[in-house]
């Protein structure tokens, strides 16, 4: 997940796999049973830099879970592989209408990741 940032505060537990996150100018690991909490309009990202799949349960406000509806495809309806750019610029759009902060490609090479 490039990095971000948004008004609601999120929760994060780790319930299997391992990642890191971004936040507070540096990455932190967080595996299975750790739980990370971010505060609102503080920049964060996620990476899965191992080859195993990663289940997390996310606690946020109602508005986060308004957003998560209006951007989610059913899990059937989801093709392998990266997304297409038409579901790309849907979420940009989403994300911007509700106030979210979107780093540039600059913004997340300078933390790591590559956009492309």
């Amino acid at each position: 997940m490039p990095v971000h940032s948004h008004s609601d505060r999120e929760t994060f537990i780790v319930l299997t796999g391992e990642l890191e996150a971004f936040m507070e100018d540096s990455w932190k690991t967080v595996k299975a049973g750790d739980t990370l909490d971010i505060p609102g309009d503080v920049k964060h990202a996620w990476r899965n830099s191992s080859n195993e799949t990663v289940k997390l349960l996310v606690v946020s406000t109602v508005n986060m879970g308004e957003f998560f509806n209006e951007i989610g495809v059913p899990v059937e309806n989801v093709k392998p592989g990266p997304p297409t750019p038409e579901a790309l610029q849907h979420f940009v759009t989403v994300a911007l209408e509700y106030g979210y902060w979107l780093g540039t490609p600059d913004d997340n090479a300078s933390i790591g990741i590559k956009l492309g």
